[in-house]
């Protein structure tokens, strides 16, 4: 298949999951208040005050498992695509029985897990080379987990953790683009329509897309990471995914380290959160999440430049990059919550 051919039909995806996502939203919204299937604000973790439907993250798996069937006929893609696709239904799942039940945090953790080995076990792992293949293995496990959850952790005001998905999504099609991968391009496209027509939604706080969302928007991104070739022009590049991903991965540890040094539970909800200290400083909710989109697309800006400096400037900048995050969390962190 040509270059162009691969374009094309990551376009069609990215137009065609987001029509679909659109229409499914709002069905889901209806369906959902009609069930009462409702977030309430029943703790002081919640940073809503009014009942919002769940089941958006519903909508984008209805999306997104037929339309990357259909890509996936195209491709002549292979068992590890078709696992990719089991992965992010069981996850889905598990998060929409997650929105409505409560599971603990071990059976979330068990089966987060129980889908990273699957990846490994069909061969989607990090392929490190300086590194020895147990030691790989780990660390794809840990990633897969990671990110699966660093989604859910920043999903926490309307149209943040989305917008970031999309953001996200949108650089690593992007990147993809100078050479086609076509498991890369299909899955992006289709992410990023998909995130897309649910944010027409999310971001007026119509909808949220629970865990069942925010679990299959991590997992996908944590597989396109690591399917994705970085490494062209430095060996440095290859942290290019922890840039792309930087939000959601910075909150994580942000809010673990303020939890544990508080003594709670680093596994439990708190307030602690990045955008919740900006919103304390006084920027009004939208003006954070648009403030938190501006920065990941700088991310992302960042981590593409590395994919094309040598391994001198990329070592320099991501110096640079960790100063300042490291200065804007000791800052933040001394906002009284």
């Amino acid at each position: 298949m040509q270059t162009n051919q691969y374009y094309l039909i990551a376009f069609v995806l990215l137009t065609v999951a987001f029509i679909i996502s659109l229409i499914l939203t709002r069905v889901m919204r209806d369906i959902a208040i009609r069930l009462q299937i409702i977030d309430r604000p029943s703790s002081d973790v919640k940073t809503h005050t009014i009942p919002v439907p769940y089941m958006g993250g519903i909508a984008m798996l209805l999306t997104i498992i037929p339309t990357l069937l259909i890509a996936g006929y195209f491709i002549s893609a292979g068992y590890p695509f078709f696992s990719i696709l089991f992965s992010i239904a069981f996850l889905s799942i598990m998060g929409f029985v997650d929105d409505l039940r409560g599971l603990t945090p071990w059976t979330r953790f068990a089966g987060q897990t129980f889908v990273a080995l699957l990846m490994v076990s069909v061969g989607i792992r990090l392929e490190i080379v300086y590194f020895p293949t147990e030691l790989n293995i780990a660390l794809t496990i840990i990633w897969i987990v990671g990110i699966t959850n660093a989604l859910n952790i920043i999903d926490i005001m309307d149209g943040l953790a989305g917008g970031v998905a999309l953001i996200a999504g949108a650089v690593f099609l992007f990147v993809a683009l100078p050479a086609p991968q076509p498991e890369i391009l299909i899955l992006s496209a289709t992410l990023i329509g998909a995130v897309g027509g649910f944010l027409v939604h999310n971001y007026s706080g119509k909808i949220y897309m629970g865990d069942s969302g925010s679990y299959l928007l991590g997992f996908m991104l944590s597989i396109i990471a690591i399917r994705e070739q970085f490494t062209a022009e430095n060996s440095l590049a290859l942290l290019s995914p922890v840039l792309i991903l930087g939000i959601p991965i910075y909150d994580t540890f942000l809010v673990m380290i303020l939890r544990i040094r508080k003594r709670k539970n680093p596994f439990h909800g708190s307030r602690d959160h990045f955008a919740l200290r900006l919103e304390v400083l006084g920027i009004p909710r939208k003006y954070v999440v648009i403030m938190i989109w501006l920065i990941s697309v700088t991310l992302g800006q960042a981590a593409f430049i590395m994919t094309r400096l040598n391994i001198w400037g990329a070592a320099f900048a991501y110096i640079l990059i960790a100063i300042v995050a490291c200065t804007v969390a000791k800052k933040i962190s001394m906002v009284d919550m």
